[in-house]
């Protein structure tokens, strides 16, 4: 769940960042402490459009189903 509002506040800062973007192609980037590791949003901005949206979770870590729960999701 930290993960999750990690990232959401990431990508919040980083949209917020593309309110004030020029005409001309731009990149700018946000983290934020998520469960694991710090996440990392990258975002390029062409004439008021994201044209690529870049997130970097490579040192996070993901959960792991228990023996006794595999087969019961």
């Amino acid at each position: 769940m930290k993960k999750l509002v990690a990232l959401f506040l990431a990508l919040c800062m980083v949209l917020g960042m593309v309110a004030v973007a020029s005409a001309d192609a731009e990149t700018k980037t946000g983290s934020a402490q998520g469960f694991g590791s710090e996440v990392k949003v990258t975002v390029t901005v062409e004439d008021g459009k994201i044209i690529e949206l870049v997130v970097d979770d490579s040192g996070e870590t993901y959960p792991v189903p228990r023996e006794d729960s595999v087969g019961k999701i």
